[in-house]
């Protein structure tokens, strides 16, 4: 018990912080401290060397030196850096205002502008980071046009970004997931570390229909957005948007300006002379590169890759940043080529990228650093592991990996944390309960692969709520926002989800009803149309009273 309150402690301070000062670096900053010195017995000399490996580690400097391509935390970083040269390059040549005009002449209403943005979400389905960081900048003057919220549009794109990138197969986190699996004992071939005889890429396939949280997101976004539902404090925001206030500053009873220092995104308004593909050829030259570079990844290849494969194809991280880093090349030759740009320019856009991209890897790397002393150093693994074995009935594990995937995910920031974490758990735990004779064939008509499924689904809400998660900190300053806003504002319609998410699982287990496809789908469309009742409901009775703003 004591271990737990131990672990524990450092996020609820982070939480009581944030909530309290609304400055999330400062909070963040002071909890990674104190997590450091829980971890060495308040021994300051200790914690000091805790905090300066933890970090370092997350820089990967010794990765890179032994194997260059094999990199993930600096490639994310050099990614997000990179995308805001990308952003710079089209803002000092003015590409970007061209793509706004046209965008804002095409899109005619707010409900247009807003089904745009999950258009957007479902094509750039391949990568979250890509989808939460190109979508949320390049929605801004379209929904900024028709008074929709930033809060809102923050909303739609997380939403989509992290439920698409683990529903839709080829994705980051499909190929992921599928290493992961293929790591931890599940193959097509029996040997002595087999624990599921079964390809990783199918059972991944047979996952997704228990994926309940991420496919009652999906629906329940493009019914909010059909129906125009808004109420709690996301009609707040929209309220304040349509008096002008589009990042929701006056929400706050003390009206603190809550600025976000780094944006992706200007707001000054200029004439220039470039044409629409001079916008278009660089962003479309981008997501070819960012899919060519995932499918060639080795993370990313769905069979066990070969000794060249794993020595010269990059990560999927690391394809992120070169189709980032070529794009931006390609970009400014092109820019230069047409007289857009001049080299002196190279100076103006380097510095709008640090200003830019700064903050959010600052918030990042110190996010990985505070996960990693929780899940290394206070043992939060463990913590988690004496759960499982507390636990009785084997047909209850879907619901408990949901609740603990979602909390663990919520604590560290890091949903492949979480479920590299969980998933050598919960097969450990079968394989001491079952045998390994056993356990290999129970994939068609066990409880399997709705557990893996309540495994994702927890990954997926606690990597969208959570404070601390990259997903949320990429969201927050494409669109800059506040990052608790941000939060905040999007648990009115995602906690209903949440919910009865809990209640798809729960119900089998009540019941005791075996896990077939046909029983979850029932329960699962059975709670769609409930949470599309209490939205309704919500709507007419709770509505902030506010002029339509889907006409």
């Amino acid at each position: 018990m004591f271990e737990a309150i131990t672990t524990l402690f450092p996020v609820v301070l982070l939480l009581s912080l944030a909530g309290l000062s609304k400055k999330i670096h400062l909070s963040l900053l002071v909890s990674v401290v104190v997590a450091a010195l829980l971890a060495t017995q308040f021994n300051i000399v200790n914690a000091i060397s805790l905090l300066l490996e933890r970090f370092l580690d997350n820089l990967e400097i010794q990765r890179l030196l032994s194997s260059p391509l094999k990199g993930w935390n600096i490639y994310i970083c050099l990614f997000i850096f990179f995308l805001a040269c990308f952003y710079q390059l089209t803002k000092q040549a003015g590409s970007i205002y061209v793509y706004a005009n046209y965008v804002k002449n095409k899109v005619k209403s707010s409900k247009r502008a807003e089904m745009m943005s999950l258009v957007f979400s479902f094509f750039l389905f391949f990568d979250d980071y890509l989808s939460t960081l190109t979508v949320g900048t390049l929605m801004q003057r379209v929904t900024d046009k028709f008074k929709i919220s930033r809060m809102k549009l923050a909303f739609l794109v997380s939403s989509m970004s992290s439920s698409l990138v683990v529903l839709v197969p080829f994705s980051s986190w499909f190929a992921a997931f599928v290493s992961l699996f293929r790591e931890n004992g599940i193959g097509d071939s029996i040997s002595s570390s087999t624990v599921i005889l079964e390809s990783p890429a199918t059972i991944y396939f047979m996952t997704i229909p228990y994926m309940a949280y991420p496919l009652l997101t999906v629906f329940v976004v493009y019914y909010i957005v059909l129906r125009g539902i808004s109420f709690g404090k996301m009609g707040e925001f929209e309220k304040a948007a349509l008096e002008g206030d589009l990042k929701g500053y006056t929400i706050d009873s003390k009206k603190i300006e809550r600025k976000q220092k780094g944006s992706f995104f200007s707001e000054e308004e200029r004439k220039v002379d470039c044409r629409i593909s001079d916008f278009f050829i660089p962003i479309m030259s981008f997501i070819f590169l960012v899919f060519l570079g995932l499918y060639l990844s080795v993370d990313g290849l769905s069979i066990n890759p070969s000794d060249f494969l794993e020595t010269y194809f990059p990560s999927s991280a690391c394809s992120l940043f070169l189709a980032a880093f070529i794009t931006s090349l390609f970009t400014f030759f092109l820019y230069l080529k047409r007289g857009y740009l001049k080299f002196s320019d190279l100076n103006k856009v380097f510095k709008g990228a640090m200003k830019t991209a700064g903050p959010p890897i600052i918030m990042i790397l110190l996010a990985w650093t505070f996960g990693d002393i929780l899940s290394i150093d206070l043992n939060l693994g463990k913590v988690f592991s004496q759960i499982l074995d507390y636990s009785v009935s084997l047909y209850t594990y879907p619901l408990l990996l949901f609740f603990l995937s979602a909390l663990f995910t919520f604590l560290t920031g890091s949903a492949w944390s979480s479920a590299a974490i969980l998933l050598p758990l919960f097969l450990g735990v079968l394989r001491e309960s079952l045998g390994d004779e056993e356990i290999r064939f129970l994939t068609m008509n066990g409880f399997i692969l709705p557990s893996l499924g309540a495994l994702f689904s927890g990954c997926v809400i606690g990597d969208q709520l959570s404070p601390i998660s990259e997903t949320a900190i990429m969201t927050s300053s494409s669109v800059r926002i506040n990052l608790l806003d941000h939060i905040y504002s999007q648990l009115t319609y995602a906690i209903p989800v949440a919910i009865f998410s809990t209640l798809s699982y729960f119900s089998l287990s009540f019941f005791n009803l075996p896990y077939t496809l046909a029983y979850f789908s029932l329960f699962m469309l059975l709670s769609f149309f409930i949470i599309i009742l209490y939205l309704e409901i919500m709507n007419k009775y709770c509505r902030v009273k506010i002029k339509s703003i889907l006409k």
